[in-house]
């Protein structure tokens, strides 16, 4: 049994492993610069110049790929939220099915409510109320959304000092290879937790309707 929004779901997580794969491929950008930089071997700068030059175009594709994921990411999120609507029509949410999408831009306040809005699509999906022994381990253990949640503000804390420093800088530093590195395998993590959360909330939407057929039949 699939959940309404399955279609989304699967472009969501597709974008999601490629974002993986791009922040994993790009994490050594700033090393082998730093390489060339320093670097007085003529056939080790041409190395180095072709390596450099593959993994910025690489960065420049997964700038492109980030902004699609996020777009697929805010139609998922909506439509997630929405399926609630279905389950309970009349019941008091925080968030609407707008709101859950205006809540990632509103200064400040979107430090902590798309993380409260993705904890009530969690909780309100699971509408069978199915006794934990009978779900997979972790199931009802709200740790992945926190952990998805630290990793994301993380990596925008590490990506905002990284690119001041850049920006800074005439030559690539230490400092920056070692800021580059951090704030890539924390962008790693982020879309590695985030793939978790929409695995975990269509697992238990697709439970929601297969309940709700039942609950029909009866």
């Amino acid at each position: 049994m699939s959940s309404p929004n399955e279609s989304a779901a699967r472009l969501l997580q597709g974008l999601l492993l490629i974002n993986i794969a791009v922040s994993a491929a790009t994490v050594p950008t700033d090393f082998f610069i730093y390489q060339l930089e320093n670097s007085t071997s003529a056939p080790m700068i041409d190395i180095l110049s072709m390596i450099v030059l593959v993994l910025g175009a690489t960065t420049i594709g997964g700038v492109l790929i980030f902004l699609v994921t996020g777009i697929v990411w805010l139609v998922w999120m909506h439509g997630a939220r929405k399926f609630l609507d279905v389950i309970e029509p009349d019941a008091g949410r925080t968030f609407s099915t707008g709101g859950v999408v205006w809540s990632w831009f509103v200064p400040f306040a979107n430090l902590i409510w798309p993380y409260q809005a993705m904890e009530e699509i969690w909780i309100a999906s699971d509408v069978d109320g199915a006794d934990m022994m009978d779900l997979p381990e972790g199931e009802y253990d709200n740790s992945f959304l926190r952990n998805w949640w630290a990793f994301w503000i993380g990596t925008g804390i590490f990506n905002n000092f990284y690119s001041r420093l850049s920006l800074r800088e005439a030559f690539v530093s230490e400092t920056t290879v070692i800021l580059g590195v951090i704030s890539g395998l924390l962008g790693v993590a982020s879309a590695w937790t985030a793939l978790q959360v929409v695995r975990r909330v269509e697992r238990r939407q697709a439970r929601a309707v297969a309940s709700l057929e039942q609950w029909t039949m009866e």
